[in-house]
């Protein structure tokens, strides 16, 4: 990593070190605040001391770590804000997979999270042909936010039993995501509605995405992309060369070009 970057991250954690000792209260806005902070202030540590001289080795880091810190919020902190009776009105099961029939929009270190996942299994090859034909059928729809809510196919990681595939490394968008009304999710998929909105309780879903955006403030003031992509674009593409990918992501190159979402 070059030592320009390590700089910046320096400077970056130094002034945001000084913001985060300030955050101190209890109250729900206090507490968000520095959970995003925390991990802006964590993801700047790693590029100022990384753990590895390997760029892409960094890179899993980050996104093991933003998993990691993601369960360690919902465990730690939701219980402190959200009502038990809130939650039991959550109307998402295992097997229900309504909100599976999208392509998913994510940050590049939720690609990079599943695509090591797959990594470690006997399937690549095999995954890789399965996401080659999704994206494939996908092409049509170019890369605009609007034109791949027109996709209502499953995603390519659903399987048997409408379960997750990759589900210890699924996305923070999927984890955050959930449903106060199950019968409006089939209904939006079964009649391929243009109106996606799902009943749900805004505040949960976006606390849960906190580290999230913490993370993606700091890969974005360091100068790395941080576009959304397509789940299934950037997986392919991972998969299909993950540590030179990586290496030149890592580098502030543009490569999840076709990935991206406009």
């Amino acid at each position: 990593m070059n030592r320009a970057l390590r700089k910046r991250a320096k400077r970056l954690r130094s002034k945001s070190g000084k913001s985060l000792s300030k955050m101190i209260g209890q109250d729900l806005q206090t507490v968000s605040n520095r959970m995003s902070a925390e991990q802006y202030t964590e993801t700047l540590e790693f590029f100022e001391n990384p753990p590895t001289d390997n760029a892409w080795e960094l890179a899993v880091h980050l996104a093991e770590q933003l998993m990691l810190e993601t369960e360690n919020l919902e465990k730690n902190q939701v219980p402190r804000f959200v009502p038990d009776h809130k939650m039991k009105e959550v109307d998402c099961c295992a097997g229900c997979a309504w909100c599976c029939h999208e392509p998913l929009q994510v940050s590049i270190l939720d690609a990079v999270s599943v695509a090591q996942q797959i990594r470690q299994t006997e399937r690549v090859a095999e995954i890789l042909a399965t996401l080659k034909s999704y994206n494939e059928s996908l092409a049509p729809l170019g890369n605009s936010r609007e034109s791949l809510k027109q996709s209502f196919d499953p995603c390519p990681f659903l399987g048997p039993q409408n379960r997750c595939t990759v589900y210890e490394a699924r996305p923070v968008i999927c984890r955050a995501f959930h449903s106060t009304q199950v019968d409006t999710c089939e209904s939006i998929v079964k009649n391929a509605s243009s109106q996606r909105d799902v009943p749900m309780f805004t505040g949960l879903f976006g606390f849960r995405g906190l580290r999230l955006s913490g993370a993606r403030k700091a890969l974005k003031d360091l100068g790395l992309d941080d576009r959304p992509v397509v789940l299934a674009r950037a997986v392919e593409l991972l998969l299909e060369n993950f540590e030179d990918t990586l290496e030149a992501w890592m580098e502030g190159e543009p490569v999840f070009d076709r990935a991206a979402v406009l």
